[in-house]
């Protein structure tokens, strides 16, 4: 059975981003349907870290005192970075105002502000596909509520459901200048309990952050009152998750202030730790918050970011359905408001997020104890920072042995200040996207080349649609059952597990000299075999996969081999300077 409903516009998912978007367009008078897969009842209950920054400047389509009520904690007004690594405690400043929340009486208030303005929410419904057009407008969407298959058309949907969102893999976009450049690699996944502890913290005016043990990420202590707390954990999408749990069960059973505490609630998601997506339109259709990349890629904090584009791409709806025009033209003017508003900075940050994943975790710490608070409370926020000449001198003084990495910083510093000029500079108009991508492209090849990263997008995007243009056999996809066999992957597995054992056996033969030089080269000498290994990794999975045209190009598995073989390059030099 199928029931068909009209509206102007659908929000799919009723998070900060969709509220904030049903709210605008409602309020203009557009008739609104929210899609929400939640139940009445649990719809709002969102994992999150429950901190809210910047709440005073927030739109003003939904009033702040509709809001406050959730507000539990206003007296927070610092960053706590607890580095064991270093015996050190970093209290950071975090400009503007602060707060932490109850995540689900806010994302009610949200929903209730929404139907206040007119908006008409739909729970317990499941969107399955997209509708389009022979032109690929989108023109509605297909979900289904107790069984019952429901078709909504309108004039525009706009995507607010969440990082990995279905709506863009039903969505043909090919076409379009919507982003596509969106993988796995690029999304973090958090996790979340609400901890009653019996005594008040000493530390319910701070935001505290601290490493995971064995992996690239972050455990949080967020205070909701002085004895609510929010403890919490994010990690990359490529990590073990059950192990990283563990870390913050074992850290909270080591924390004398969570003896006897109780947990009342848990809750995990995914979220971007990348940059806004290039382009969030298409015709007929809006992403808004995580499902276009809008958080801050160095924090995991969404909120902000979600309420303004939601906002954003509510007022675009209007103006586009008035004026009888849905295509990609008309709705530009919401990716320009995006990128001056946040997107800018967040697209710096994701340079700092890719310095991240270069460093291992003891000297990511080591740097980040040795920086000055306040300028890396800059680089987290703003997306820049600055030193003068004397700070400069401090800062050396008080980094010995994290040399090579405050040099690393800085110079990822004057790139994340090219790659927000450059976005300082988003074309007008969607003709414009391809050479401004070029542009910002080569920017990106410089960041790797600097930082050592392995690449985060396909950043050779016109290389790709020049390629997917071309003859099959111009492509050289290769079957390979018929063309390589079997043969050659065994080889490249057994090669692989070779370099990783030879390796094992060098640092074990070269471990009794502890001097400042061995230390010094037995750091390159982990950091090129690791890549080398990580590399021949990526070879052995193209190998395994050279026949999927969707996922693997010659192109981009060249630079693999190429990095490969350059990392090769530099281990034996490493061996070198260590034995003579």
């Amino acid at each position: 059975m199928s029931t068909a409903y009209e509206c102007d516009v659908i929000v799919v998912g009723a998070g900060t981003s969709g509220c904030y978007a049903a709210a605008t367009a409602a309020d203009a008078g557009l008739d609104v349907v929210v899609l929400e897969r939640k139940t009445a009842d649990e719809a709002g209950h969102i994992a999150c870290g429950d901190a809210l920054k910047g709440a005073d400047a927030f739109p003003d389509i939904i009033p702040r005192s509709q809001l406050e009520p959730a507000f539990t904690n206003t007296g927070v007004d610092h960053g706590r970075f607890e580095i064991p690594q270093e015996d050190t405690v970093l209290d950071i400043p975090v400009p503007g105002e602060l707060a932490v929340i109850d995540r689900l009486e806010f994302g009610k208030r949200l929903i209730g502000a929404a139907t206040d303005a007119g908006a008409s929410f739909k729970y317990d419904t499941v969107v399955q596909d997209v509708l389009q057009a022979d032109d690929h407008t989108v023109t509605g969407v297909r979900a289904t509520h107790n069984n019952t298959v429901r078709t909504y058309k309108s004039d525009i949907v706009i995507d607010g459901a969440g990082a990995l969102s279905i709506l863009q893999d039903k969505a043909e976009f090919s076409s379009t200048s919507f982003d596509t450049n969106v993988t796995y690699s690029q999304f973090c996944s958090a996790y979340r309990e609400i901890v009653e502890v019996p005594e008040p913290v000493e530390w319910d005016d701070a935001l505290v952050f601290k490493p995971t043990e064995r992996a690239a990420g972050y455990l949080w202590y967020f205070p909701r009152t002085e004895t609510t707390i929010n403890a919490g954990l994010g990690f990359q999408m490529t990590e073990e998750p059950m192990n990283l749990v563990e870390d913050l069960a074992r850290d909270l059973r080591t924390r004398p202030e969570f003896e006897g505490a109780t947990v009342t609630d848990k809750l995990g998601a995914a979220l971007p730790t990348r940059r806004p997506y290039d382009s969030a339109v298409a015709p007929g259709f809006m992403a808004v918050g995580d499902a276009a990349g809008h958080v801050n890629p160095t924090t995991g904090g969404g909120i902000a970011g979600a309420a303004f584009s939601g906002r954003y791409a509510g007022e675009q709806a209007v103006s586009a359905i008035s004026s009888g025009d849905v295509g990609e033209a008309s709705l530009w003017e919401y990716n320009e408001r995006v990128m001056d508003r946040f997107g800018t900075r967040y697209a710096g940050l994701d340079v700092y997020n890719i310095l991240s994943t270069s460093i291992e975790v003891d000297n990511l710490m080591g740097l980040l104890a040795a920086l000055p608070g306040e300028k890396l409370a800059e680089a987290l926020y703003s997306g820049t920072t600055s030193f003068g000449v004397g700070l400069i001198l401090k800062t050396i003084r008080n980094s010995f042995g994290y040399w090579g990495e405050i040099l690393n910083f800085y110079r990822t510093k004057n790139l994340a200040d090219e790659v927000m000029t450059q976005y300082n500079d988003y074309p007008s108009r969607p003709s414009g996207l391809d050479g401004w991508q070029a542009t910002r492209n080569d920017i990106m090849d410089n960041i790797y080349d600097v930082t050592g990263a392995d690449p985060k997008y396909w950043e050779d995007r016109q290389e790709w649609n020049d390629l997917a243009a071309c003859s099959r056999w111009t492509r050289l996809r290769f079957d390979l059952d018929c063309f390589l066999n079997f043969h050659l992957v065994e080889f490249w597995d057994n090669l692989t597990q070779f370099w990783i054992k030879l390796v094992n056996k060098l640092f074990g033969l070269l471990s009794r000299d502890c001097s400042l030089t061995w230390r010094f080269n037995k750091i390159l000498l982990f950091k090129h075999a690791k890549r080398v290994a990580n590399f021949m990794m990526r070879i052995a999975c193209f190998v395994r996969h050279f026949h999927n045209p969707d996922r693997f190009t010659i192109y981009y598995h060249s630079k693999h081999l190429q990095m490969t073989l350059k990392h090769i390059h530099f281990f034996l030099k490493s061996v070198y300077h260590v034995i003579c």
